[in-house]
């Protein structure tokens, strides 16, 4: 495979104060303050899809950049310090849109990142992986390559390698099914096992479990009523299913984010339509056991328009959330929720500009603030922006959430780089 071609970006960020508007919170509590947002982006639209901790109190997000041709969307990574001061940001173009879904911080300090590139005649996708030093550099970059559309969605460091999932239809029904890919230390593919049945299946997040397995999740076709339910396969370290569950109801559900809990059992969080008959989503988290047995689940959103969670983190003592929400006066907004245990709401709040915003990803930092990931969109609505905010330290107890409902304005920094 040949080696991307790049190109120089400008950032075009202006130096603005923005003031969050108010939520409406439950019990009275409220989220951190923010620290920063950083807007990355020129004329056409950016987006992140993921970020990751550098081990330093800074984030490494990955995602797409736009170009004048919409067909010419380029791979983009950034770092930015703890400060919200750019580090370095690296442009990937193979000559075909590619975007990045996924990025991890590998043993050795660099970064495994996941995605797609369409084929050289642009008729269809293939799963790419690429491979950076600490600084950005690209090492190697692989293609899982199929007959049909394959997209990497997650990847996970393992012993002598890396496993990869995603959604592939290069299979003889070419309807959606889960892949699950080993590869060694140079990205040499070891095998690949797809998961599914003859309907539309997916799964878009993965996490290890403590024997050594892994734990998928997605979406997948309930061939009694041919409605979308949310899916978890457990798998041995193999890749071979061990059991699989279905969760939701009569209605269109689906899970993004899956992570491993101390307990042996799961969280899960994604959009559900089960619980009302309007034709939108509403956020969804599920907890279960170490079998994939329900504990306890919510949700809730905008009556009048579409709502999910995006991603979830374990904290001590409950679970941070982000994704999409919805703010009648303005519109989409970054959704940023607090649960306890039980999954009991704390707060669940929209925030962001007067425009089209949305958060893909939110980490818990060492400094005890948050760091997420999304995109933003100009006030014309003609375009987004890469979206990277960072808060204060937040104290993940209900009892110490009481806050001044004042709350502080956005700082943005400001870049511009030839």
């Amino acid at each position: 495979m040949s080696a991307p071609r790049r190109k120089r970006m400008i950032f075009t960020v202006l130096v603005i104060s923005v003031v969050v508007f108010l939520p409406t919170l439950s019990h009275a509590q409220q989220p951190p303050d923010i620290r920063w947002v950083h807007l990355i982006g020129g004329d056409f639209n950016d987006d992140s899809r993921m970020l990751i901790d550098d081990g330093n109190n800074g984030v490494v997000a990955v995602g797409f950049t736009g170009q004048a041709m919409e067909s010419e969307s380029n791979l983009f990574c950034v770092h930015v310090d703890s400060s919200g001061a750019l580090v370095w940001y690296r442009v990937f173009d193979y000559g075909q849109v590619t975007k990045g879904k996924d990025i991890i911080r590998l043993d050795n300090g660099g970064y495994l990142i996941s995605g797609y590139r369409l084929d050289n005649d642009g008729s269809g996708m293939d799963a790419l992986l690429l491979c950076l030093d600490a600084d950005g550099n690209l090492l190697w970059d692989r293609l899982i390559e199929g007959w049909r559309d394959d997209v990497a969605w997650r990847s996970c460091q393992v012993h002598h390698g890396f496993v990869v999932i995603g959604i592939t239809e290069s299979n003889p029904t070419e309807q959606k099914n889960s892949f699950f890919a080993k590869l060694n230390t140079q990205g040499e593919i070891q095998w690949v096992r797809q998961h599914g049945s003859d309907y539309a299946d997916r799964t878009t997040t993965m996490t290890r479990t403590a024997d050594g397995g892994f734990v998928l999740a997605g979406m997948t076709r309930n061939t009694s009523n041919q409605l979308d339910n949310g899916w978890l396969v457990r798998t041995d370290a193999n890749g071979s299913v061990l059991w699989e569950r279905q969760y939701g109801g009569e209605r269109t559900d689906e899970f993004y984010w899956v992570e491993a809990l101390n307990d042996g059992g799961f969280i899960l969080c994604g959009r559900t339509m089960s619980n009302h008959d309007r034709e939108d989503f509403d956020h969804w988290l599920v907890r279960t056991d170490a079998e994939g047995n329900e504990l306890a689940s919510f949700s809730g959103g905008d009556a009048e328009a579409n709502d999910w969670a995006q991603m979830v983190q374990p904290l001590e003592n409950g679970f941070i959330v982000t994704g999409r929400g919805h703010d009648m006066l303005n519109g989409k907004q970054v959704s940023l929720g607090y649960f306890n245990s039980n999954l009991s709401e704390v707060y669940l709040v929209d925030r962001g500009y007067p425009s089209i915003d949305m958060a893909y990803a939110v980490r818990v930092m060492d400094d005890g603030g948050l760091a997420i990931s999304g995109k933003a969109t100009s006030p014309d609505e003609e375009y987004t922006d890469l979206l990277i905010a960072r808060t204060e330290a937040h104290i993940f107890s209900p009892d110490n959430l009481q806050r001044d409902s004042q709350r502080g304005a956005f700082r943005v920094i400001s870049s511009r780089i030839d």
